[in-house]
């Protein structure tokens, strides 16, 4: 016990220095442990340490958790796309995941310690204002560069719900691999039904599109999703919205 107790003091200490900005929704101390004892990663059972105050997470947890799995991961964003207000359902989901998956299976978590150090009300200030900025804006559909912006999809499922407009999630690991048909996913609402689809790589693109990342460093992500839907259509206006320069953890 009083090694544990030890521990934990000294992991607390840690914690004060290199991420200083605690709230009331901090991450729980198991999970800051678990990552810094797994260098980085989480298993899928220690994503049961986080609750509802960190449901935004759990998304995006989750869905990188689901890579390679594309009708589980496209079933679970649907879900979190056509009920984006309903938390207490959105836990009940992401628990039954967790429970199906294999508990050795592990994620990179080190995006959510980024997240606690500059603190979650920032972050939900910046989402909130760019899903503004998307909605109020022109009629371009909105492009999130795949894994890190989901952290906002709730958010920008709200916003966009009532305008037509479509969601694409498109990441740049499944355009450069040669073997994947697809470069993300599509979400939208027809006639007030939710409508989500797997983009091809030949997708035809709208004319005007936003794309958005939550922070970058060099840019090369961003330019890559870019580039790849220029490529299809030439004649595409795309607009950028990057929410922090600083260094990126994706």
């Amino acid at each position: 016990m009083a090694q544990e107790g030890g521990i934990r003091r000294m992991w607390d200490a840690l914690c004060a220095w290199f991420y200083p900005s605690m709230t009331d929704r901090n991450l729980p101390w198991g999970v800051m442990h678990a990552i810094a004892e797994h260098r980085g990663l989480l298993y899928a059972r220690e994503l049961n340490m986080l609750d509802a105050p960190h449901i935004d997470l759990l998304v995006y947890l989750i869905a990188k958790l689901l890579h390679g799995d594309r009708e589980a991961q496209l079933l679970f964003l649907e879900t979190v796309f056509a009920h984006a207000e309903d938390v207490e359902s959105l836990m009940v989901l992401a628990r039954l995941i967790i429970a199906r998956t294999p508990q050795e299976r592990s994620v990179e978590a080190m995006k959510i310690l980024q997240l606690h150090r500059q603190g979650f009300e920032l972050w939900d200030a910046l989402y909130q204002g760019a899903a503004y900025r998307v909605a109020q804006g022109d009629d371009a559909d909105l492009v999130l560069v795949a894994y890190a912006p989901l952290v906002g999809f709730r958010c920008f499922a709200q916003a966009l719900r009532d305008t037509g407009r479509s969601i694409y999630l498109i990441s740049d690991k499944l355009i450069a691999d040669q073997s994947a048909d697809f470069c993300g996913y599509q979400f939208a609402w027809h006639d007030g039904i939710p409508l989500c689809t797997v983009v091809p790589k030949d997708h035809a693109w709208p004319s005007r599109l936003v794309v958005v990342e939550d922070t970058i460093k060099r840019g090369s992500t961003m330019r890559a999703v870019c580039d790849f839907i220029k490529g299809v259509r030439p004649d595409v206006s795309i607009a950028e919205i990057v929410l922090a320069r600083t260094q990126p953890i994706t």
